[in-house]
């Protein structure tokens, strides 16, 4: 049984292992800019067919829109690790007793639907993602892995609810 940090924090889906046939576009803190995103994307003449993109998480907070920012996730070319700002935000939406800071107070303003839409949403972000193109593997976290430790073995530690890898994205106290 997972206990510390995980207690509270949601189980997000472990190592997510893509094969990749077309570009990989990595992109970190999106941070509620979605219509930023959407720009980036047409300069690159991005192909949903056949491109695909991996977030390095915090899709939320600061930007105007963060629920269209976690709704990304909903795109079958669209992959995501967690954030600490997806951390945080869980965390508000399970205590009853949450100061809310300035990044996050648009939380304050959903519905209830929209609570339990972010929610299942972020049922789909992933600690790691690992993407392999022609024949090399190419790891995707939000924060650092610590140093002298391997891809596998930092994977490893994700998938077995290593409460250290959790704190060191979430910020949390043991």
């Amino acid at each position: 049984m997972r206990t510390g940090i995980n207690t509270y924090l949601p189980l997000f889906q472990t190592t997510k292992v893509i094969e990749a046939t077309g570009n990989v576009y990595f992109v970190g803190d999106i941070h509620g800019y979605v219509d930023l995103f959407w720009e980036g994307l047409e300069q690159l003449n991005f192909d949903k067919e056949k491109d695909i993109v991996v977030a390095l998480g915090d899709l939320v907070d600061r930007g105007s829109d963060s629920l269209n920012s976690l709704r990304l996730v909903n795109n079958p070319w669209f992959y995501s690790v967690a954030g600490n700002h997806e951390c945080k935000i869980y965390t508000a939406l399970h205590k009853t007793e949450y100061r809310y800071g300035m990044d996050d107070r648009w939380l304050k303003d959903m519905s209830e639907d929209e609570k339990t839409e972010i929610l299942q949403l972020m049922e789909l972000f992933h600690w790691t993602i690992e993407v392999k193109v022609d024949g090399m593997r190419m790891g995707a976290v939000h924060a650092d892995i610590p140093e002298n430790m391997s891809w596998d073995d930092f994977v490893s530690k994700t998938e077995s609810g290593n409460d250290d890898v959790y704190r060191m994205w979430c910020g949390a106290e043991k």
